[in-house]
């Protein structure tokens, strides 16, 4: 008995040796990287700034913005427009490169701000029951289209800013779910009760609950 329990002690002893002597595998994090981006997109003009958070991951936050009108309507038409967009969002995106290449699969959510401002006025002189009514002094009516403001992004690309030595380029190409427009109304003069309409046009434009971007970025590293 004694034999077998100093066999049993000895063995133990190698044992516990050889695990203390095996080379041990330690998992290094990859050092902190820094870029920033200068992109053109659909969503307009804006900046971006990427870092690594592990291996084959970064995270990237930034905003973007934009502004134009156009006008509508000709002479004789029964309304001229002049909408007004304004593009203004701001993104926090999770990057994914499998196996470090320079595809990525990218995903996130973003703060949609963006509006569309819609004026009317009445485009001819109409003559009711022998009464002239001039289309100056008809009044207007105006609309407003919002969105959702937290909206998730989904898309894919190409390029990531951290493995260049400076300067780079990045591609994306994705999708926000914007959910359904939301449309007011608001009306002046004689033709206010146009203004009642505002249900009337959410639902003709319902289906425009998801918004294409491509974007395309300048990217400089920090050394």
């Amino acid at each position: 008995m004694k034999k077998v329990l100093y066999f049993l002690i000895v063995f133990s002893l190698v044992l516990t040796v050889n695990a203390f002597s095996q080379p041990k595998t330690i998992l290094v994090s990859p050092a902190r990287s820094y870029a920033l981006t200068l992109k053109l997109s659909s969503l307009g003009i804006g900046l971006d700034g990427t870092t690594n958070i592990a291996k084959d991951f970064n995270v990237r936050a930034g905003g973007q913005f934009f502004k134009f009108a156009v006008d509508g309507g000709k002479a004789g038409d029964d309304y001229l427009y002049t909408a007004d967009t304004k593009l203004l969002s701001f993104s926090a995106l999770v990057d994914y490169f499998p196996g470090g290449s320079i595809f990525k699969v990218s995903g996130g959510l973003l703060i949609n701000l963006n509006k569309v401002e819609t004026k009317l006025v009445p485009g001819q002189t109409y003559v009711v029951n022998g009464k002239t009514y001039d289309k100056n002094n008809l009044g207007d009516v105006t609309t407003t289209t919002e969105f959702t403001k937290v909206n998730p992004y989904l898309g894919i690309g190409i390029g990531n800013p951290l493995n260049y030595k400076q300067f780079g380029f990045t591609m994306d190409i994705g999708t926000i779910y914007q959910f359904e427009p939301q449309v007011t109304m608001a009306g002046n003069g004689l033709i206010a009760p146009t203004a009642t309409q505002a249900n009337i046009v959410q639902s003709n434009i319902s289906w425009f609950k998801v918004y294409p971007v491509v974007m395309f970025g300048l990217t400089y590293k920090f050394n």
